[in-house]
């Protein structure tokens, strides 16, 4: 673990403490070592101090669309998001089958239906059994870190211009084209992580809140 060296909480936190929150993470079971730890943990090694000198709060979101109920490049993505430590996951619709939400059950993760997710009462009593997990619909929103998100798949376009270009939120995450693509419109990051289905190559992204910076991961 490496510590932020021009932090100065980093050093009223001393050495004991660190390790013990190390080491309760390692002792959990996957499905225990919650978001709420492996933040706390990233939070140290890799967040500025404000001008208080305190640690800025972050949190990683895996973002991923279009798996089309292709659950073996589905756990691709899963394996992506759990090396790349996220604390929360977007799906931003074309999930395709019920058996895709609890591929993701390690973390909270927030589900938006596309045009091919017909079957959508199949899908949400899949989403509801995954603890911690939401179904929002068509459309979705929620606030992390300050930052205000929305969700949805794009294929209904007059709803997705809507979104982008209303100047609400910092961060609309989208799917449905196949393509990988970030862009800003006004103070609005749209990004739109690839599909794990059809598309070559085959991506997810991953957000850094509140910085909003964007990782893009080839599956």
């Amino acid at each position: 673990m490496r510590l932020a060296p021009t932090a100065s909480c980093a050093r009223c936190l001393s050495k004991q403490t660190l390790t013990l929150q190390i080491r309760l993470l390692v002792s959990l079971p996957d499905h225990r070592a919650s978001s709420t730890f492996r933040t706390r943990l990233r939070l140290f090694e890799h967040a500025p101090p404000n001008r208080h000198g305190t640690v800025l709060p972050m949190t990683r979101l895996g973002i991923v669309s279009d798996t089309h109920a292709h659950v073996a490049f589905t756990r691709q993505a899963v394996i992506a998001f759990s090396e790349q430590e996220v604390d929360e996951v977007i799906h931003c619709g074309d999930i395709g089958s019920a058996e895709i939400p609890p591929l993701f059950a390690h973390w909270p993760a927030h589900f938006v239906f596309g045009n091919v997710d017909h079957r959508t009462h199949l899908l949400e009593a899949a989403i509801a059994e995954t603890p911690h997990h939401t179904c929002h619909g068509r459309y979705g929103q929620i606030k992390r870190d300050g930052r205000k998100i929305a969700m949805l798949h794009s294929d209904d376009q007059r709803r997705f211009d809507e979104v982008i270009h209303g100047c609400q939120f910092d961060l609309v995450c989208y799917g449905h084209t196949h393509c990988a693509k970030q862009e800003r419109v006004g103070d609005t990051l749209v990004l739109n992580p690839g599909a794990v289905y059809r598309a070559d190559p085959h991506t997810v992204a991953i957000v850094d809140l509140p910085q909003l910076t964007v990782t893009w991961i080839e599956l």
